[in-house]
Parts: structure tokens; sequence; C-alpha cells
């Protein structure tokens, strides 16, 4: 959740009420917390970070 908000935050994406969390938190549900993580890196990579 944290790193998940800090890549968020890093991105210059809206990170208020905890959104960045609530995303960490569903798609950790679903794939699982390493999932979560080289989605997010991937993301970033996306964005030229």
């Amino acid at each position: 959740g944290a790193m998940t908000a800090a890549l968020w935050a890093a991105a210059g994406l809206p990170v208020s009420g905890g959104e960045a969390d609530a995303w960490s938190q569903a798609l950790g549900r679903v794939r699982g917390l390493d999932q979560v993580e080289a989605v997010a890196e991937r993301y970033l990579r996306q964005l030229g970070l």
C-alpha cells in the first residue's frame, strides 16, 4: 500500500482519500502484492519515469 501510494504520488496521480492504497489492496487480493508492484513498475515505465 505505502509503496504503491508513493509510486502514484511520484507519477503525479491523485492519491487523496487513500485512493492508491485502495487500488493496491484491491489488486493485491486479486493478483498478489508482487503482481501489484510489477504492474506499478510497468505503468511508471510507460510514463517514462
